[in-house]
Formats: C-alpha cells, sequence, structure tokens
C-alpha cells in the first residue's frame, strides 16, 4: 500500500512541478534577487491558487480561488486518486492488464498511441499519465476503474464533493475543456 500512496505522491509533486511556476528570478538571470511576498510566501504566477495549511485546514493565502478555471492537470490528479483508490481497494492491481477501447484510443494529444485492443498494464498506465500527460491512458484507466468514462467522471465529482472541492465539476477523465 506504501508503494502506492507513493506513486500518486510522486505523480501530485511532479505535476505540481510542472505546471506551478514561483518567481524566484525576476529579471530571468541566475542571479537571486529579494523575493517579492505577501504575508511572508512567494508570489506565484498561477492564475489562481489556494496555499493551505495541511494539518488545520487553515488558508494562509489565495489568489482568485473561485474563479472557473480549465483544470487539466487536477483532472489527471483525480483521475490517478480514483486508480490508486482502486488499487488499494483490490479491484486493480499495478499488474492488472487493460484492453484499450476505441474512445481511448481516438483522444487527442497528448497521447502514447495505444491502439484499439491494445493490452497494456495499470502500471504502465499511471506512469503514462503522470510522465506523459497521456490523454488516452486516461480514458483507458476511467474505463478500468467504472466500466465506462461517464461513471468515472461521475466518482470524480463525487470526489471531488467529499474532499470540499465544491466548486470543481470535472466533464471528463482527461480534462480537454468541455462546455459547462
Amino acid at each position: 500500500m506504501k508503494t502506492k500512496s507513493r506513486i500518486l505522491a510522486f505523480g501530485i509533486c511532479l505535476i505540481l512541478m510542472l505546471t506551478l511556476s514561483f518567481s524566484v528570478f525576476a529579471d530571468g538571470t541566475d542571479e537571486a534577487e529579494e523575493v517579492n511576498t505577501t504575508a511572508g510566501y512567494p508570489t506565484v504566477s498561477a492564475k489562481s491558487y489556494v496555499l493551505m495549511e495541511a494539518t488545520t485546514g487553515q488558508i494562509l493565502s489565495e489568489n482568485a480561488a473561485d474563479e472557473k478555471l480549465s483544470v487539466t492537470y487536477l483532472t489527471k490528479l483525480m483521475t490517478l486518486l480514483l486508480t490508486i483508490e482502486a488499487i488499494e481497494s483490490g479491484k486493480l492491481t499495478l499488474k492488472t492488464e487493460v484492453t484499450v477501447s476505441s474512445r481511448a484510443s481516438s483522444m487527442s494529444s497528448p497521447v502514447i498511441w495505444l491502439n484499439k485492443g491494445e493490452k497494456i498494464t495499470v502500471d504502465e498506465l499511471i506512469k503514462s499519465i503522470t510522465i506523459g500527460n497521456a490523454n488516452d491512458a486516461s480514458v483507458a484507466l476511467a474505463e478500468a476503474v467504472c466500466g465506462n468514462e461517464e461513471e468515472f467522471v461521475s466518482q470524480m465529482n463525487l470526489k471531488a464533493s467529499q474532499l470540499g472541492m465544491n466548486n470543481t465539476v470535472f466533464k471528463n477523465s482527461t480534462g480537454i475543456d468541455a462546455d459547462g
């Protein structure tokens, strides 16, 4: 179980490192300048963010926290979370082979070029999402966990609600922009 949690933690860290940028080198040089801070925290260049103290839940800093934005990476994190929970419950294992559907193989970039009928392990799909942000892998995992993407999205929204993510609405397992 610890290995599975570490995989999820690694994926979350990797995605956060790739998507968040802190303004430490303000002029683009290699020389660090004084960091502009608000309430002692680095300035974050993201459109929207929330910084929360993990043990108390106290909001330390936020910007446009309720603004509706595309949630591509958050969608992939939720896909990974539900997959890890399916592994922890025994529904799947890292070695479970998933047969790729025509829907999964038809996804737009970024993809790992999965073909309809191809068999690939849950472990490889997790790595494909974590490292390559692969949309085809996300759909394949969604189908493996819940049978179809629509039911998986319903589970994503239920989990978001349980986590207090009241303004978050998932429309698919990939984060590809959808109406609504």
